[in-house]
């Protein structure tokens, strides 16, 4: 099955690990990238829509998130970003609000559906590894990253990590969840 624009970008590793480690939540959950079916019922779509989609990219990356790719319209005429939207990070929320509200909110992907998405975030992890962080998982059978948010580092060193590792991103998306320290 061809995946969906509107999955997860390879690059959202570094906004929802710092987010985490920011977040000042004690109920034990922490932000999670998700594979779950996006709502935009408020949302545009079609080519009207793809100019509001350009205006939140470029705010995105004007505020911390310079990995963001262009959008597209896909086969159906609907805008999205190749590899999916990434969670924008608390400064991208405060400053672009207004521009994610007018394309519908924060995204997300649709879950891995090949065994060889697997096997390329396999490579991923050891890439991970070999760039600055030695005790990056392995994804589970869903594509998911399972990564302590002791272990996230800074967005620097994410940045670096996730630039080196990013040709290796399966197109189908991925799942990383932070969780608190300790658990």
């Amino acid at each position: 099955m061809k995946p969906s624009l509107r999955q997860l970008p390879v690059c959202a590793l570094a906004a929802i690990a710092l987010a985490a480690c920011g977040s000042s939540s004690n109920n034990g959950t922490v932000p999670s990238l998700g594979r779950g079916t996006q709502t935009q019922a408020a949302a545009p779509s079609g080519t009207d829509s793809l100019a509001a989609w350009r205006a939140a990219v470029a705010c995105a990356r004007r505020h911390g998130m310079p990995w963001i790719r262009d959008p597209v319209l896909d086969a159906k005429g609907h805008p999205g970003i190749p590899g999916g939207t990434p969670t924008p990070t608390p400064a991208v929320v405060s400053a672009c609000g207004a521009q994610i509200h007018a394309i519908g909110g924060s995204l997300t992907g649709n879950p891995i559906e090949s065994a060889s998405d697997i096997r390329a975030l396999v490579r991923v992890a050891a890439c991970m590894r070999r760039h600055g962080y030695p005790r990056w998982p392995d994804p589970n059978q869903r594509g998911e990253f399972h990564v302590r948010s002791a272990d996230a580092g800074t967005q620097a060193k994410m940045n670096q990590a996730v630039s080196a590792c990013s040709s290796l991103f399966p197109a189908s998306g991925w799942h990383l969840t932070v969780t608190p320290s300790g658990q």
